[in-house]
């Protein structure tokens, strides 16, 4: 078995059974974190937190020897180039937008030509490395099976309850006028928001068919997830994505774009639902109804699961 060590953070805004940290629990490796070295309180986000993450680089550099392979499982923080002089593989995951953070650095894409293996997040995400010359294998994102409490959210029952959760990389002008749409063409629709910009709840302040949350239990949370009718996840970028993966473990249908990410997750149509333009997004919702939990598709998620993920995993690390 080759000795692996995973480096990397847990990110504080992902659900329990959501975050790509769960990938340390790969069998038999050992794991080194970011509050695991000097300066790991410095919260997640913040401008200072570039000083642990350049400590943590540094501590896993010198361990290099003692491990087949070092992962960096959140690949985006790499700041250095590695250089080949012995010790094991280094390779790192890649989630985010190439270029977009080609654009904040460009120092970032010799980091990774340096590197002895790169996973993609999607097939997209894998034809945009290649772009930019380096060679990349796409290995789904995982996920576990929520388990939770089930908590009375109080909804009404008569509405077609609809979650959006989350900020990053939201279409959030396409979300406000479909919001929008609804207030004035469909008011049995009620929207719940988790996770949005200061701006996105001013800009809803006193609309009817909408409300925003501040941040939930676990156990409230996915409870209100899977109260709702539907989860709307309106996107500008996506390799993997948590919210969707939530909702299609709890067999929650989802209103989606149709962009390059979404599919390598997404159960297809009729299952979920798909848009392109503002003009679908208004007739789909003139045609919602209420809806029910989808056993086939909370089937069709356990292919993410991390147990189902881990073999693809070991088949990668051996073929370096």
């Amino acid at each position: 078995m080759k000795r692996i060590l995973f480096v990397g953070y847990r990110d504080p805004y992902h659900s329990s059974a959501g975050g790509y940290d769960k990938i340390t629990n790969y069998p038999g490796a050992d794991v080194l974190l970011d509050i695991d070295v000097p300066f790991g309180f410095i919260p997640m986000h913040q401008r200072g937190k570039v000083i642990n993450t350049i400590c943590l680089d540094i501590i896993a550099r010198s361990r290099k020897d003692k491990y087949d392979i070092i992962h960096y499982f959140y690949g985006d923080m790499l700041l250095f180039p590695f250089h080949k002089v012995g010790g094991g593989k280094v390779v790192a995951t890649i989630h985010m937008d190439l270029n977009q953070r080609v654009k904040l650095a460009n120092e970032f894409i010799k980091t990774l030509q340096s590197l002895d293996g790169v996973i993609s997040l999607s097939s997209k995400q894998k034809e945009e490395l290649k772009r930019f010359g380096i060679n990349s294998t796409f290995i789904p994102h995982g996920f576990n099976e929520p388990i939770f409490i089930k908590k009375d959210m109080k909804l009404d029952k008569d509405k077609i309850n609809i979650v959006i959760s989350g900020s990053n990389y939201r279409d959030e002008e396409t979300m406000l006028s479909a919001i929008n749409y609804c207030k004035e063409n469909k008011p049995e629709v009620y929207f719940h928001l988790l996770g949005q910009s200061t701006i996105v709840k001013n800009r809803l302040l006193g609309y009817i068919n909408s409300h925003c949350y501040p941040r939930l239990s676990d156990d409230e949370y996915y409870s209100l997830m899977s109260s709702c009718d539907y989860n709307f996840l309106p996107l500008t970028f996506a390799t993997a994505n948590n919210a969707l993966l939530e909702a299609e473990f709890l067999g929650l249908r989802s209103i989606l774009p149709k962009i390059p990410g979404i599919e390598d997750y997404a159960a297809s149509e009729p299952i979920n639902i798909f848009y392109s333009s503002n003009e679908d997004i208004e007739r789909l919702f003139d045609e919602l109804k209420k809806e029910v939990e989808s056993k086939e598709l909370k089937d069709y998620a356990r292919r993410f699961l991390w147990s189902n993920i881990y073999p693809q995993l070991e088949i990668f690390f051996n073929s370096l």
